[in-house]
């Protein structure tokens, strides 16, 4: 892994015992990585590794968080690991869509059993972990998700009887 930091430090190598995929840069600037053999990497932008976790899987969706923290999906579970240790692990029954979001409490909105399945939702889960709601039914299908900087949370859907019908619903979270 090589990078440099913002202001135009010094370049720098960090060198992996494996190859790895494509950085997510958090908004701190400090990258996220994760290589094949699962182990994940918070490196700061001077390329000091900062920590490591092994994920039980190959992550999908890395996404850090405002806080430092790393969010991610193995299978049907949500993870949040802080300062290379596992904070909370959420279980799902189906597959995340990769249309989720994080507002600025660091709140988890995502779409669940959104691939086929009969029924579809919309879960929220705490910064702590905990499940706060769900949001669906097997009358329509959520399909995007998005927040607006006033606190109403918007659900757009497809009316599951095929008539090609949408729906639009707006919560204020």
């Amino acid at each position: 892994l090589a990078g440099r930091a913002w202001g135009g430090g010094k370049a720098w190598l960090l060198a992996l015992d494996q190859p790895c995929g494509t950085p997510q840069v958090g908004p701190n600037g400090d990258a996220y990585i994760q290589t094949i053999g699962k182990v994940l990497y918070r490196v700061n932008p001077q390329g000091k590794v900062q920590w490591s976790y092994t994920a039980p899987c190959v992550a999908n969706l890395l996404s850090p968080l405002p806080s430092g923290d790393l969010l991610f999906t193995c299978g049907h579970d949500f993870y949040r690991v802080h300062d290379g240790n596992l904070q909370w692990k959420f279980s799902g029954v189906t597959g995340y869509s990769r249309n989720f979001l994080i507002d600025r409490m660091e709140t988890v909105y995502a779409m669940e059993g959104f691939d086929g399945q009969q029924t579809s939702h919309v879960i929220a889960i705490s910064s702590g972990g905990q499940h706060l709601w769900a949001l669906g039914s097997q009358h329509w299908r959520p399909q995007g998700l998005f927040l607006v900087g006033d606190g109403h949370f918007y659900v757009t859907g497809k009316i599951a009887d095929g008539d090609g019908a949408w729906v639009i619903a707006c919560l204020d979270r």
